[in-house]
């Protein structure tokens, strides 16, 4: 499928949706894991990881929303693949997890 075809390009955002929540839920159970026995110091950074990994919602609904307006382009014969490359994800180079976790986490040990 060449990177233009709107269909690849979807099932790729849907891909980066189930990752980030997938990532999202492993870091929220990590973290309240880590609160069970931890002393209050280290529990308002398990909170602070938890609140972070939270921030996934926010992505997912504007991945799901762009989804959903370039399958509706795509029924209506119109550019699927220009709707989807004008927002953030991974067709427009979204910024990776990792990174975005180490902002987090050097801001909390500040």
């Amino acid at each position: 499928m060449a990177d233009d075809d709107p269909l690849a390009l979807c099932q790729r955002e849907l891909a980066a949706i189930v990752a980030a929540t997938e990532t999202a839920v492993t870091d929220i159970l990590g973290a309240i894991e880590a609160l069970r026995d931890a002393p209050p110091a280290a529990r308002a950074a398990a909170i602070t990881e938890i609140v972070a990994a939270c921030q996934y919602h926010d992505m997912v609904g504007q991945r799901v929303q762009r989804i959903e307006a370039a399958l509706h382009e795509l029924v209506a014969g119109g550019d699927a693949a220009a709707v989807l490359r004008d927002g953030a994800g991974p067709s427009a180079g979204a910024i990776d997890q990792d990174d975005i976790d180490a902002l987090f986490n050097d801001a909390a040990e500040e």
